[in-house]
């Protein structure tokens, strides 16, 4: 399977990529939380922040900032880079780590696809393998 990959972003309790949605942003800020407190694997914590993934959650720009209760975005800078190295059938994404960086959002699509799907992405925390 042919992949062109994107990273989308670098997140350590704050989503800053306009790609992705609200409610997205705040799902992933939430799971970076839960990461940085050690409440749970990434699975774990995607899962008990899901009710961030809402479109409903607020109804204005200064709550979604803040994810409704959360607290306000901290800043984190973009990886400076990544590289794919293929062995065998499979591929690893290996990217440059991001200091304070508590998990990274990886968003994909087909090579034939026009626009990227919010639903396609992977979120890891530091190697992605297909």
């Amino acid at each position: 399977m042919n992949f062109s990959i994107l990273l989308v972003l670098c997140i350590a309790l704050l989503v800053d990529a306009d790609d992705l949605s609200n409610q997205q942003q705040c799902w992933f800020r939430c799971t970076a939380s839960c990461l940085d407190q050690q409440k749970g694997s990434i699975d774990e914590c995607l899962t008990s922040c899901k009710r961030y993934d809402n479109s409903q959650l607020c109804e204005d720009p200064p709550c979604w900032d803040h994810c409704k209760d959360m607290r306000p975005r901290r800043p984190v800078g973009p990886s400076k880079g990544f590289r794919v190295e293929q062995q065998n059938l499979s591929s690893t994404v290996v990217f440059d780590a991001v200091p304070g960086a508590s998990l990274y959002v990886v968003q994909w699509k087909l090579a034939n696809a026009i626009a990227f799907n919010d639903q396609q992405f992977e979120v890891v925390s530091y190697a992605l393998k297909y």
